[in-house]
């Protein structure tokens, strides 16, 4: 009988001979051979669980995650910054006002007559900005600082 390579890995590991030999007949050394072939098998089923199981919470953690952020957002009340990117797919800057403005493309910074805001670049003059009121955001940094993308948005 030729030994397989688990036979090998077993005695490797053991020293001791997978085969008894009785004569010429050779058998498998049925006790402990099979003990260790048990045992091996109940540890790769352990290990399984274990990675099915860590699997499993971080799905859990992702999902807890979401599922809070889904409550705040739909809890009405102030937002951050980020929130309001996300909720709607675009950049947002809050004006020295405390206004804040959704835009498509990424806008320029203006310092005119003491205001500072935020608009359109020349490049996409025209194309519509949406407005947020104050009481809605909540953010509470230099103006100059606030412009936020929403995730995923520098892969595009």
């Amino acid at each position: 009988m030729e030994k397989t390579e688990l036979m090998k890995r077993y005695e490797e590991e053991t020293g001791h001979n997978a085969f008894l030999t009785y004569g010429i007949t050779q058998a498998i050394c049925y006790p402990t051979y099979v003990e260790w072939l048990e045992e091996q098998l109940s540890n790769q089923t352990v290990e399984k669980f274990q990675e099915i199981i860590r699997n499993q919470c971080d799905e859990i953690s992702t999902l807890k995650e979401k599922a809070e952020a889904y409550d705040r957002l739909m809890s009405g009340g102030k937002k951050t910054l980020k929130e309001w990117a996300n909720i709607f797919g675009m950049l947002v800057a809050v004006d020295r006002n405390g206004e804040a403005a959704c835009f498509v493309h990424v806008p320029v910074m203006y310092l005119d007559a003491g205001e500072g805001i935020w608009a359109n670049s020349p490049d996409h003059y025209g194309e519509e900005i949406y407005l947020l009121p104050p009481y809605l955001i909540d953010f509470d940094g230099d103006w100059k600082d606030s412009l936020t993308l929403p995730d995923g948005w520098e892969e595009e």
